[in-house]
């Protein structure tokens, strides 16, 4: 496995961490009303967003490479 492949796991997997941590936060704000749990909730989807916007460039640049 070299290493574009290991990138991408690792890319993967932290869309998905974020993507669970974000559902949390949210659930946690309902709960709570506390705003610190919204505001990173906020930051854990901004940053899965950044994230798949990445992961697409990042395809995108070693797709002929990745074979």
């Amino acid at each position: 496995m070299s290493l574009k492949h290991v990138h991408i796991i690792f890319i993967v997997a932290a869309i998905v961490i974020s993507m669970w941590f974000g559902i949390w936060a949210v659930n946690y704000y309902r709960d709570e009303k506390d705003r610190l749990y919204f505001i990173l909730a906020v930051l854990s989807f901004g940053s899965l967003l950044g994230l798949t916007v990445y992961l697409r460039y990042f395809l995108k640049k070693y797709k002929s490479k990745l074979s």
